[in-house]
């Protein structure tokens, strides 16, 4: 009767620490759980904000590439105007050279005969 006490007593030690073993585990696995459901909530959040941040870079691309477009047809315009300003310079001073010369020559065929 003893040996059986002992046995049974042994037996009933054992399934408590299996109990025990057990409740841990469950604990352990929702704790898991709980950190796999956050994790997953965060990561979510993370790709949502990395899409928006990817189409504000893909804006800023785009607004970048409209602005180089414009300051592009923008040099080509001013190198233009520096063009045409050059030549008009010249052709003034080719007038006034001309109108120098008229004047001198005019002054010489009045004075000279």
């Amino acid at each position: 009767s003893s040996g059986i006490n002992a046995e049974y007593g042994d037996k009933r030690r054992q399934v408590l620490l299996n109990q025990g073993a057990v409740e841990r585990s469950r604990a352990a696995l929702t704790r898991t759980e709980q950190i796999a459901v956050e994790t997953e909530t965060l990561g979510n959040e993370i790709t949502g904000e990395l899409g928006n941040q990817r189409e504000k870079i893909t804006r800023t691309r785009d607004l970048l590439e409209q602005t180089d477009s414009t300051l592009e047809k923008s040099r080509r315009t001013l190198l233009n105007m520096g063009r045409r300003a050059i030549t008009n310079k010249i052709a003034l001073v080719v007038i006034i050279v001309l109108e120098v010369c008229i004047l001198a020559g005019v002054l010489y065929w009045k004075f000279a005969t």
